[in-house]
């Protein structure tokens, strides 16, 4: 059976929790196969305002191969602990902006990632 979304958001937002960063995870769209789902999910990183200290850290989190890559560190369980088939890293938006809780903007990026599961 298919793991509710919930449970997949929550895999992928513990995956970068010790980056010191505000991430919110969302399901984007869903398909339904026969045998598999494939479901792509938006995952949103806040560094903070849009200064030089957190565009240099958005840089580092953005980068392949950096100690704080979310790409990497997404890829690092590719199955999140047996709750999924397959996970893929699809995309990264680059520098967005995006509303902060106090209605400041914040300065983040979005990766998009699919994952399948059976």
């Amino acid at each position: 059976m298919t793991p509710a979304p919930t449970l997949i958001r929550r895999a992928l937002a513990n995956t970068l929790t010790d980056l010191d960063v505000q991430v919110r995870v969302a399901p984007s769209t869903v398909e339904y196969g026969p045998r598999a789902t494939r479901a792509t999910y938006e995952i949103g990183v806040l560094v903070g305002p849009d200064l030089e200290p957190a565009r240099e850290h958005l840089d580092d989190l953005i980068a392949a191969g950096t100690q704080v890559s979310v790409r990497d560190r997404l890829l690092t369980d590719d199955t999140l602990g047996g709750l999924v088939a397959d996970l893929r890293v699809t995309a990264c938006s680059g520098y967005r902006t995006f509303p902060g809780p106090d209605g400041n903007p914040l300065l983040g990026a979005t990766w998009t990632v699919t994952v399948t599961t059976f």
